[in-house]
């Protein structure tokens, strides 16, 4: 089993679509990391009939437009995502998303895996965010939550999963003494 990912693995279809080949001639499954903003029905049609792609993860940042076009600093990101993530499910593809929550997102947890289950989504990853290198120390509490914060969100995560029946994870753990 592999995970492909990129930079953005559609933006290079047709390598990506000669690696899925390759991989299925060897029985090798596949996990696909995208952001879906250029994923069309043809191009999840295509990765569909290799018949080795078991599910695609993208990430969701909020069920609230604004906030997702500010964190991926573009315009319509959030129209894009959900169609692509509408797309990948459509065309016979399982689609996941990642929410990575911070200070800003930590209150839209529910609302994102609610509207992740709606378009679709068999699971959400409730990721707590690390700060990414070139953040300098000051603006690293817009990354860091209290541990109120953390069982809040991850309260608000499990309440979804009943309410929904969304698979709830996350892609960085939390430490075990925490919980």
């Amino acid at each position: 089993h592999v995970g492909l990912s990129g930079g953005e693995p559609f933006a290079q279809f047709d390598i990506l679509e000669y690696a899925i080949h390759k991989f299925a001639e060897k029985d090798i499954t596949i996990n696909l990391n995208s952001n879906l903003m250029l994923a069309t029905d043809e191009l999840i049609q295509r990765l569909a009939a290799t018949g080795n792609i078991e599910h695609i993860l993208t990430s969701l940042v909020s069920s609230d437009p604004a906030v997702t076009d500010f964190a991926m600093n573009q315009a319509g990101a959030f129209d894009r995502v959900v169609a692509g993530i509408k797309t990948t499910v459509r065309n016979g593809l399982r689609g996941s998303v990642n929410m990575g929550v911070t200070r800003q997102t930590k209150s839209q947890v529910y609302d994102t895996a609610m509207l992740a289950a709606e378009i679709g989504c068999q699971k959400m990853f409730v990721t707590r965010a690390v700060p990414p290198v070139y953040v300098d120390t000051s603006e690293e509490d817009n990354y860091t939550l209290t541990p109120e914060e953390v069982k809040k969100s991850l309260d608000d995560a499990l309440q979804a999963k009943e309410d929904s029946g969304i698979m709830i994870g996350t892609l960085v753990s939390y430490p075990l003494c925490f919980l």
